[in-house]
């Protein structure tokens, strides 16, 4: 089934979130059954559970005191759940938007920055350590993201850092605009992400470093795009590679 039916990453995103019409969603299924290759690339594109349970654990740990509910009070009765792969990526998916509305309400930075930074805070280093994969794998990735956003980058301006391995690559979205997250591993085995959205206003601006959700970051914009490199805590590490990239790409 697999060798004649071609399924995009998108289409097993939407799939993995259950936004698969029916037809399709039972051809996906038939074939993650009989092709281990495409079961291998749906085990890529799901969130890592485990990963994003221990973040939480550690946030919990900070959290306030939960509220005290009125239990005379009818509580709804939970929605049929999805089975398979779409149950751990819908419960995974509700999870991390509930952690990130909590993270950027206590910041007050309801900019893509502060959604980013927060979503970036649920990483470590497993998230990534496991992926590896081919130049021609990644060259072929980063065409799709081009064309998601507009703008071309190339395999090489990744790599220009010698202290960040280049792991992947993944669309996601703010307000209506895509926002690519490209993602790294430090020599160290710290995660750090560069995400680049298209702007609104055409402002420039120079390169900003800061704190963000405990991290190191540095944000800029050219009349085009904006960009957020964020990760590690390791602040040379994180000016020298944002300025790698700001002239790169």
């Amino acid at each position: 089934m697999s060798e004649q039916l071609k399924f995009s990453d998108d289409e097993l995103t939407a799939w993995l979130d259950g936004e698969t019409e029916h037809t399709r969603a039972d051809l996906i299924e038939n074939a993650i059954e009989s092709d281990p290759e495409l079961r291998a690339r749906v085990e890529h594109l799901s969130i890592d559970v485990d990963a994003m349970r221990g973040a939480f654990d550690a946030l919990l740990t900070k959290a306030p005191a939960p509220p005290v509910f009125d239990r005379s009070q009818s509580m709804p009765k939970p929605a049929n759940t999805w089975s398979g792969w779409r149950s751990a990526a819908a419960a995974v998916a509700i999870i991390a938007a509930g952690a990130i509305g909590y993270m950027s309400a206590n910041t007050q930075d309801t900019s893509w920055r502060g959604y980013v930074a927060a979503y970036q805070a649920l990483y470590i280093n497993e998230t990534l350590a496991s992926i590896d994969r081919p130049n021609e794998a990644l060259g072929e990735e980063l065409s799709r993201i081009s064309n998601a956003i507009a703008k071309s980058i190339d395999l090489p301006a990744l790599q220009a850092v010698d202290e960040l391995k280049y792991k992947r690559a993944q669309v996601l979205g703010f307000e209506g605009r895509p926002l690519i997250q490209l993602a790294f591993l430090t020599d160290k085995g710290d995660p750090v992400a560069l995400c680049i959205i298209r702007t609104e206003d055409g402002a420039k601006m120079s390169t900003v470093l800061e704190e963000m959700e405990g991290m190191s970051s540095a944000s800029w914009a050219d009349e085009n795009f904006e960009y957020l490199l964020i990760g590690s805590g390791d602040d040379a590490l994180i000016k020298k590679a944002a300025k790698a990239f700001s002239s790169t790409i």
